[in-house]
């Protein structure tokens, strides 16, 4: 009979195959590995979580280690992502007993392959515990590149990117904050209940939270807790949005009665804060290129009890609003697909996804959709350029472009007075900042341009 442990350890390892080998999303497979362990069992969930996360998180890492102690490469993956998993738990993961980490990933070993795999994971393992003292890494005086892939598990080229963007120091800095655990944070419903009220309520459940820094309808709970499961989430009191992303929308500063349009709206965090920003009076129409995703949208709003948003199959890379939607808007949200650097600290698998072509290969999409966008924008109008990522090709140099084609458009940082607390963010060229080490908040660029004519 196996124990807890070699359970979650099991459930751990085939999520990791999941994800590595067949390229699954992470929350897809940690969802199906919760569906194996009963519900009245957190822990279990809490340890399968911090397994493969951790496990995805430090991969090259990990990588790095097993090399010093395996001289010959491991053909089949799944052996690989099993002898990461012990890693994981034996060298980089902190209260987990060495004996345990050793004979729960052993046991997986012999039940999954047989005794001879198991005992070169059990020889292994055991090495690694007698000299993990003495495994060394890249200097960072001597080379600062490798030193930071290798030490904070980055892709050699991102880390290089970055180097040659924002020097080693900011490298070091950011790396640092994009591996830490980020909080569970939540944006309250101010339609139904106040942040205030929505604190008191969590406490009655024993679940601690605290205001955010910045937003003044945020939620950072202090605690591990499944959001969906809290009695509040199916009231529609509050919806999971990263503070960041809360942000972008009082850039925007839709008002009530407005026409509104959010052009990449899928899954439809900022659509709903657009319209919690306007009372729910106007109209907010949500488009995506997949009618999928704009399922999430209809039922996003329809928890959080919003009727004014109106869903539209549009791909707007291919078309402007006027192809398929009557007259023009007041507002433009442009949240633009990216390639999500700047969210890795939630998605780790993301860096080991990207290519180094991938920048820009983006930001070709990017522009096209936002100078689509903006053909549907009234004069005197504001259209807002948001990315979650962090390379100048999809921030910057995106926003250049569409000014110099565009002289009927200038940048424009102001905001109204009761959004005060966007000043943190401005940078001397006029664009928002979201910075993970600074704020702590995941990575976002959003640049704010209005209609001269």
């Amino acid at each position: 009979m196996k124990s807890k442990g070699t359970s979650s350890r099991l459930l751990a390892h085939r999520a990791l195959n999941s994800i590595v080998i067949n390229g699954e999303h992470p929350d897809t497979a940690l969802q199906t590995a919760y569906q194996n362990i009963p519900k009245d069992s957190p822990k279990d969930r809490v340890l399968i979580t911090e397994f493969v996360l951790g496990v995805i998180r430090w991969l090259a890492k990990l990588d790095y280690i097993i090399d010093r102690f395996v001289k010959k490469k491991t053909k089949k993956q799944e052996v690989q992502n099993l002898l990461r998993l012990g890693t994981y738990q034996l060298i980089l993961l902190s209260g987990i007993k060495d004996h345990a980490a050793i004979n729960e990933t052993v046991e997986v070993g012999n039940k999954v392959y047989g005794n001879e795999i198991a005992g070169f994971i059990n020889a292994t393992l055991r090495e690694m515990l007698r000299s993990k003292n003495r495994i060394r890494y890249p200097k960072l005086t001597d080379d600062p590149l490798n030193h930071i892939a290798i030490e904070r598990s980055f892709p050699p080229w991102l880390v290089d990117k970055w180097i040659q963007s924002y020097g080693v120091d900011y490298t070091l800095d950011l790396t640092g904050a994009l591996n830490k655990i980020p909080p569970l944070t939540m944006r309250v419903n101010t339609q139904k209940t106040s942040r205030d009220e929505l604190i008191e309520s969590l406490k009655a459940e024993k679940i601690d939270s605290e205001p955010t820094k910045y937003s003044p309808v945020g939620i950072r709970l202090l605690t591990r807790h499944d959001p969906s499961r809290i009695p509040d989430f199916k009231k529609g009191l509050f919806t999971v949005q990263d503070e960041a992303a809360q942000l972008c929308t009082y850039i925007l500063g839709p008002e009530p009665g407005e026409r509104v349009w959010d052009v990449c709206s899928a899954p439809g965090g900022k659509t709903t804060h657009i319209a919690q920003l306007m009372n729910n009076t106007g109209e907010v129409i949500a488009t995506d290129s997949s009618a999928k995703r704009l399922s999430m949208v209809e039922e996003h709003a329809g928890r959080l009890s919003q009727n004014i948003i109106k869903t539209v199959k549009l791909d707007a890379a291919e078309h402007t609003s006027t192809d398929v939607l009557n007259g023009e808007f007041d507002k433009v949200l442009v949240d633009a697909p990216c390639t999500g650097l700047g969210t890795i600290r939630r998605n780790p698998d993301a860096k080991w996804k990207k290519t180094p072509e991938d920048p820009s290969k983006m930001s070709a999409l990017q522009y096209r959709i936002l100078e689509n966008a903006s053909k549907s924008l009234r004069s005197g109008g504001v259209i807002v350029y948001a990315v979650c990522t962090l390379t100048r090709e999809e921030n910057e140099n995106v926003c250049f472009e569409f000014l110099q084609n565009h002289d009927e458009f200038e940048l424009d940082p102001s905001y109204t007075s009761s959004s005060a607390f966007l000043d943190e963010f401005i940078d001397e060229g006029g664009f928002f900042i979201f910075d993970p080490v600074r704020h702590n908040t995941d990575g976002f660029f959003v640049a704010k341009f209005i209609r001269t004519r």
